[in-house]
């Protein structure tokens, strides 16, 4: 199949803009205009002396294969470039400590090496401004559709998903996704990693498996056919479901809880859900928390999705360190545990 090579289609978050429309950064969009020629020209995107960054977006995602960078006066400058993959966040595409110096006074197509997989549409490009003006024409992004998996590496992933599983109906389940689970490094029964490759690899709602297309698909696109590359791969899941994807990860948690029948969970499950994602070890009074819900007045509670995702900010919000603000926006349970704590000094 035949690689995508397309320019930038729109600019965003540029750090700095020339106060002239001819030299800001969306001159970026679309192929060069200034290329071969060389000197700060009208339509390029001209930074000056410091450290500098935008992030241009592209039609279509890809596996990115090659990035041609069109320099066209101080070249060199640029530090690294970035991809933004949709399962990884931002991946380290290029990167170097020094800018290049000592370069002929001519324009060039710059075409570094790729270090990593990422499959995306935005780039991220950070450069250094060490004298005068520096001037990018165009940013080239070419690379494979994600429809180009090939099948070598197709016929990689089958074979190690066969070894991994003993279910004829070839689905990673049951036992085969703990021992799967275990593989990839989780370090306890709370440990969050088996619903974070839950969540990332689309498990079915309340299904606990997984199945072969997206396994197949999902780390055949990083070329991880090892073990210790999904590792690396499940461990930069792991970041992003426990940072910028936490919340996200909250509501994929306590949906896949209730499955496709339950509009809420009792509330011993929606406390192993709270153990789970870390209330557990960030929340100083987890265990009161646990013994206020352990009354028998709540043997028989579901707790809603509304109020299961209003406690873990109102946990990071109510501890020794910061004492109960009446004024605040708790859900009535909060309320409620609150008026148990002082009711049983003992507890408080």
């Amino acid at each position: 199949m035949d690689v995508i090579k397309q320019w930038v289609q729109s600019v965003s978050n540029a750090t700095y803009n020339y106060s002239s429309s001819s030299y800001d950064s969306q001159n970026l969009i679309g192929p060069p205009r200034i290329y071969p020629s060389y000197g700060a020209n009208t339509g390029g995107w001209l930074v000056t002396t410091g450290n500098h960054s935008v992030e241009v977006k592209y039609a279509k995602s890809v596996s990115v294969t090659e990035i041609n960078v069109y320099e066209v006066h101080l070249c060199g400058a640029i530090l690294s470039i970035k991809g933004k993959d949709p399962d990884l966040g931002w991946v380290s595409l290029v990167s170097r400590t020094e800018t290049e110096t000592g370069l002929p006074s001519s324009s060039r197509i710059w075409s570094p090496k790729i270090t990593a997989e990422c499959f995306t549409d935005t780039l991220k490009i950070e450069l250094v401004g060490n004298s005068s003006w520096v001037q990018i024409d165009a940013i080239e992004l070419v690379g494979e559709p994600f429809e180009a998996l090939k099948p070598p590496m197709i016929n990689a992933m089958t074979v190690l998903f066969n070894k991994l599983t003993s279910d004829p109906h070839l689905k990673l389940a049951e036992d085969d996704l703990v021992s799967f689970n275990d593989l990839l490094g989780s370090k306890s029964d709370t440990d969050p990693l088996l619903f974070i490759l839950l969540y990332k690899l689309k498990s079915p709602k309340g299904s606990f498996e997984i199945d072969k297309a997206s396994f197949v698909t999902t780390f055949g696109k990083y070329k991880a056919t090892s073990i210790p590359k999904m590792k690396e791969v499940a461990e930069n899941w792991r970041k992003r479901a426990m940072g910028e994807e936490f919340r996200r990860f909250c509501e994929f948690l306590f949906d896949y809880q209730c499955g496709e029948r339950r509009k809420s969970l009792p509330a011993s499950e929606a406390s192993m859900a709270w153990i789970v994602v870390g209330l557990q070890e960030k929340w100083p009074l987890w265990g009161k928390w646990g013994e206020f819900l352990s009354q028998p007045k709540f043997e028989k509670l579901f707790i809603t999705r509304d109020t299961w995702l209003e406690v873990i900010p109102c946990s990071q919000a109510f501890n020794p360190k910061n004492p109960y603000d009446e004024a605040g926006n708790w859900p009535v349970l909060f309320d409620e545990f609150v008026e148990w704590l002082n009711e049983n000094p003992s507890s408080s």
